[in-house]
């Protein structure tokens, strides 16, 4: 074979190879652009693919707009709504939707025992059924008589579980497009019926008049009464109603949110001792801030005077928050609460004692003040309450004494009064 032969040979095979390597590449980069548009092993059931074209039909119905991989996603006022496939087989739809009242729970009843954890509506076939949770001024107002008829009738295939704002319900063995719409919409008439958590109070005085079985109304005004955020208006208006059951716990709700118009009656209430003494530390905390003094003065001193210990300290957080002129059958209790407390708890007499105590408490003030146990706190409190009695008995009577500033439990004579004691200034 002649030279020319031979090279012409050599660049034939380069030739092939290269044809090979183009063709191997290009083939490789084609299965990429194919295998990423058309999905690779077996072909989906037809169960899927009706699945996914219902769907498809119940989310235009909705009005919702397709986010892709067969999910969907629209609104309704204020409800934020998201709709997906969860399985053909057998078909499972999830619809999730935010803006449900916030600090509200709600799930169906699987065990009775849960029910013992759930806030009561007073509508025993609710009751039985969901599970309620969260703040209770919130979540009774939410679920109102049309809310809970709503949700009574809802169908056992669709499971609702709420949680601060967020439901999500999951719908199984519905197939078809207008089974979807139809249970979507029932879901979402629920859902605007919860309200959006902003008119709880106005939501609870309609469940609480007259026209609502006595349970609910019962538990809608205990419900108003018992949290802080009723507005003022809605708390006097339940405050009225509510003295005219005979619910014990809600009749005394009634008494102590009418401010001074309950007065009298909180003040006879005091002055039973057949009367719980957690009842009457309830209405001693609940006296209105402007109670004329006398009426303050006897519901402190019947408290001080009473032998519950319990009692007597709320009577002493009370004089922290305002001041009276006790009687000296009332300071010596409040005094004696000195060796009756714990440690803890003896903060809390001396800034009363600081607040309403005469001389008369300062020799125990100083037990406390000299008390090598008790904390450096708890004696610089004690030392300031003493100060503070001897300021206010600088123009006492006779008799009177005070802290030495450099050693504790020093006398001396007051200048010009004969027999006064006063402070050391030595």
């Amino acid at each position: 074979m002649g030279f020319g032969a031979l090279f012409m040979a050599f660049a034939l095979l380069a030739l092939g190879a290269f044809v090979v390597v183009v063709a191997v590449t290009a083939g490789g980069y084609l299965h990429a652009i194919v295998t990423r548009y058309l999905r690779v092993g077996p072909p989906p059931s037809t169960a899927l693919l009706e699945q996914h074209g219902e769907l498809n039909l119940a989310a235009q119905s909705l009005g919702f707009r397709h986010l892709g991989d067969h999910t969907y996603r629209g609104h309704r006022g204020w409800l934020q709504i998201t709709l997906a496939s969860l399985s053909a087989e057998p078909p499972r739809v999830s619809l999730a939707i935010s803006g449900t009242p916030p600090r509200v729970s709600l799930f169906p009843v699987l065990i009775a025992e849960a029910r013992e954890v759930s806030l009561e509506t007073g509508d025993g076939a609710f009751d039985r059924r969901f599970q309620l949770q969260g703040d209770p001024r919130c979540a009774i107002a939410a679920v109102d008589a049309p809310t809970r008829a709503a949700l009574l009738a809802l169908p056992g295939y669709a499971a609702l579980h709420m949680v601060d704002g967020e439901l999500e319900a999951e719908i199984t063995g519905v197939a078809d497009a207008d089974g979807l719409v139809r249970i979507a919409e029932q879901i979402l008439q629920i859902c605007e019926g919860l309200g959006g958590g902003d008119d709880a109070s106005a939501r609870l005085l309609v469940a609480a008049r007259p026209g609502a079985p006595r349970s609910v109304r019962e538990r809608a005004l205990i419900a108003l009464l018992s949290s802080r955020e009723t507005r003022s208006g809605a708390r006097r208006e339940a405050a009225w109603m509510a003295r005219g059951f005979e619910n014990p716990e809600l009749r005394l709700l009634g008494v102590i949110n009418l401010g001074m118009d309950g007065l009298e009656e909180m003040l006879a209430i005091l002055e039973d001792p057949g009367k719980h003494p957690d009842v009457r530390s309830v209405v001693l905390r609940a006296l209105p801030d402007d109670a004329p003094e006398e009426q303050y003065t006897r519901a402190i001193t019947l408290a001080l005077q009473d032998p519950d210990l319990g009692l007597k300290l709320t009577a002493a957080v009370m004089l922290s928050r305002r001041v009276c002129a006790l009687p000296p059958a009332s300071e010596v209790p409040l005094i004696g609460l000195l060796e009756l407390v714990d440690a803890a708890q003896v903060t809390l007499v001396v800034s009363a004692l600081r607040e309403a105590g005469t001389v008369r408490a300062v020799e125990r003030l100083l037990a406390v003040a000299d008390d090598r146990f008790a904390e450096s706190t708890q004696r610089e409190q004690a030392r300031q309450a003493i100060k503070t009695i001897q300021a206010r008995a600088m123009h006492a009577e006779a008799g009177a004494f005070s802290l030495s500033h450099d050693d504790a439990g020093a006398l001396s004579l007051a200048p010009g009064e004969g027999g006064a004691l006063s402070l050391d200034e030595g």
